[in-house]
C-alpha cells in the first residue's frame, strides 16, 4: 500500500468540499500546487500543480503513472523503486546500499511485484508471475524506465544497478 498517501486540503473559496480525488499526485506537486493558490510562480521546480485537479477540471495531459523511489536499504523493506497506475503497480526490489545513509548490509536477492489494484487493493498477492498480466508487466517495466529516465534517475554511478 506504499505510493498511496492521504492528503486533505481545505480551501472554500477553490475547491468543492467532500470530494476526493483520484488523479495521481505525487509529493513533488505539493510546492506548485500551494504556491499556486498563494499566488506565487514557481519555476524551474519538480512536479505540477494539481489545484486544477482539485477544482474538478483535471487537464487532458495529468499524468497516467507516477515513478517512486525508496532509498534507504533495510531487511524489513529493501531499497526499491517503482511504477503505479490507477490501476496497477510494478515496484522492482533491488536491495543495495548505494552509497545511502541510514541503511542495513543484508543478502538479498532482487525481485519484483506486481499488483492488480482492482483486484487486490491490499496487496496480499504478488501477480508478478501471473501470465494474464504479462503484457502489462512488459509495457509498466518500458514505462518506468522512460519515467526513471525523465527524473534523471539513471543509477549511472552504479555499476551493479545497470
Amino acid at each position: 500500500e506504499s505510493a498511496r498517501m492521504p492528503f486533505v486540503i481545505r480551501y472554500p473559496k477553490k475547491i468543492p468540499a467532500g470530494k476526493r480525488l483520484k488523479d495521481l499526485v505525487q509529493n513533488i506537486d505539493f510546492a506548485p500546487t500551494l504556491a499556486e493558490f498563494a499566488g506565487v510562480e514557481m519555476k524551474d521546480v519538480q512536479g505540477r500543480s494539481f489545484a486544477e485537479n482539485l477544482m474538478g477540471n483535471t487537464p487532458k495531459d495529468w499524468r497516467k503513472e507516477i515513478y517512486y523511489r525508496y532509498w534507504t536499504n533495510h531487511a524489513i523493506r529493501p531499497a526499491h523503486f517503482g511504477i503505479r497506475s490507477d490501476r496497477y503497480k510494478l515496484i522492482f526490489y533491488y536491495g543495495q546500499n548505494l552509497d545511502m545513509t541510514d541503511t542495513q548490509d543484508f543478502s538479498f536477492t532482487p525481485c519484483w511485484d506486481f499488483y492488480d489494484l482492482q483486484k487486490d487493493p491490499k496487496e496480499n498477492h504478488n501477480a508478478y508471475n501471473d501470465k494474464e498480466y504479462a503484457p502489462i508487466i512488459k509495457k509498466m517495466k518500458e514505462d518506468l524506465l522512460r519515467l526513471r529516465k525523465e527524473a534523471g534517475d539513471t543509477d549511472e554511478k552504479y555499476p551493479e544497478m545497470q
